[in-house]
């Protein structure tokens, strides 16, 4: 197996008490039911620059990006999973009687079998739910908690902000934004049109990397599929567009320079 597995027994696991309900129909009339965990919680996490694939043993699949780090408990009545950091990708295998809920900062994401992406972003200071397909709900802190608006469905994108009084907000993605966001499962950023300075920030999830960026360049929107792995293809990419580099390999350290709206053929 290629990912790293950590066994949680820092805490005492026996008397952990979980409140899970049906929050797709029965808030508020019907108070939660509880569900203890009796396993110990088992940690995954990917390795820098690498991205990871882990078969859970109730049909599901963790996807973890570059970094990521998630533990994972189950118990007859309850799926259990705690995204620690990173950027995740959940596979839910259908099972009423077995509530999936994923935990990230302030957000509590309760599923039943869906699909959907949860990052945490450190620059951003909060958590994005995003629904490939199915329904999931979304609570501030806990199960216990009312749910945060309706339900979202396939095509939904929820932040929820570390900051409890800063405001939650509601967006949409498309099928082609949901591409991008997944392209990293498969070795690849998807650049998707968007501006250099977020395409960096991207290549800077699988390299130890420093830039260096000419303002004339910085807002460059670049439309080209990368590999995580490969800092030149990246490189060339940008001298195709007119975006000279340098790159000091000791320092790891990449300056960029261009001239905005020259051709490719035709760069000073």
């Amino acid at each position: 197996m290629k990912w790293r597995i950590r066994l949680v027994i820092t805490v005492p696991i026996a008397a952990t008490v979980l409140l899970v309900w049906s929050a797709f129909h029965y808030w508020p009339d019907h108070p939660p039911s509880p569900a203890i965990i009796q396993q110990a919680p088992i940690s995954y996490c990917a390795a820098f620059g690498e991205h990871e694939t882990v078969p859970l043993s109730d049909g599901s699949t963790l996807k973890l990006n570059s970094d990521a780090c998630a533990s994972v408990a189950m118990s007859p009545t309850l799926r259990s999973v705690r995204l620690e950091k990173g950027d995740a990708i959940f596979e839910v295998a259908h099972d009423p009687t077995r509530p999936f809920v994923v935990k990230a900062r302030r957000a509590s994401i309760l599923a039943l079998g869906t699909s959907f992406a949860v990052s945490i972003r450190e620059q951003q200071l909060d958590t994005l739910i995003s629904v490939v397909s199915g329904v999931v709900r979304v609570f501030a802190h806990d199960l216990v908690s009312r749910p945060i608006g309706a339900p979202l469905i396939a095509g939904q994108q929820l932040s929820v902000p570390e900051d409890p009084a800063a405001v939650i907000s509601l967006g949409h993605i498309s099928p082609r934004q949901t591409q991008i966001m997944t392209a990293w499962t498969t070795g690849k950023i998807d650049a998707g049109d968007r501006p250099l300075t977020e395409v960096i920030a991207e290549i800077q999830k699988y390299h130890h990397v420093t830039f260096d960026v000419d303002p004339r360049v910085r807002h460059k929107r670049l439309d080209v599929l990368l590999r995580t792995s490969d800092m030149d293809f990246f490189l060339k990419a940008l001298s195709d567009l007119c975006i000279r580099s340098a790159y000091n390999k000791e320092t790891q350290h990449v300056t960029l320079t261009g001239v905005v709206g020259k051709p490719a053929t035709n760069c000073p």
